[in-house]
């Protein structure tokens, strides 16, 4: 039936290597987690006899989380560190991504699973001050089809003019692979890069 399925969940590393990495694939394989969350249907129709051809929509509640990295997330937190790194005209700092937690404020996430693949939208974490918002899906084979959003926030190029016509923007990231081998493209920090560069020059 439609309504809430579990409620005020406390998080926990053993969850993160289970079912939940499918919807929330950013803490899969975590090697800690906190917080609490909880999950409600919209729909759901499972065949007995085929389970995993099922249709379910839901959403997850997630009252606020602390995850520690895992295979996806340290490549997001390594991402967010060069990304930082760059407009703050630094070297990035190689252990930087290990010491960091991943902060999920309170949100909702809406998910669906069809044709052997879980669907998300508008899971966000915060590294710091950088933001990450990520869409896409999970196959139950753990195969990757996500975009990785990062906003490059006015304050970080406000005082710098070079680095003006960055204002605004939006860097999207393409990820493949699967949950515990994922492969960011990186194609959009080079292009940044090569902006911030002619920029300077």
């Amino acid at each position: 039936p439609q309504g809430p399925v579990v409620e005020q969940v406390r998080l926990s590393p053993e969850m993160c290597r289970g079912w939940l990495k499918y919807i929330a694939p950013l803490i899969a394989d975590a090697t800690a987690a906190e917080g609490r969350f909880s999950l409600s249907l919209d729909a759901a129709a499972v065949p007995l006899s085929e389970p995993a051809s099922g249709d379910v929509q839901g959403v997850l509640s997630v009252e606020s989380a602390r995850i520690g990295p895992g295979p996806l997330s340290h490549e997001l937190l390594v991402l967010a560190e060069q990304i930082k790194a760059l407009v703050e005209r630094r070297v990035p700092r190689p252990d930087a991504a290990a010491s960091q937690w991943l902060e999920m404020p309170a949100q909702k996430v809406a998910f669906r699973m069809a044709q052997q693949r879980v669907h998300h939208q508008g899971l966000q974490f915060a590294a710091k001050d950088v933001i990450v918002r990520t869409q896409g899906s999970v196959g139950f084979d753990q195969s990757l089809s996500l975009m990785a959003e990062v906003p490059i926030r006015d304050e970080w190029v406000a005082k710098d003019r070079y680095l003006a016509s960055l204002q605004g923007q939006v860097l999207q990231l393409p990820i493949h692979g699967t949950l515990k081998q994922p492969r960011v493209d990186g194609q959009a920090l080079t292009q940044l890069t090569q902006q911030a560069v002619t920029g300077t020059a």
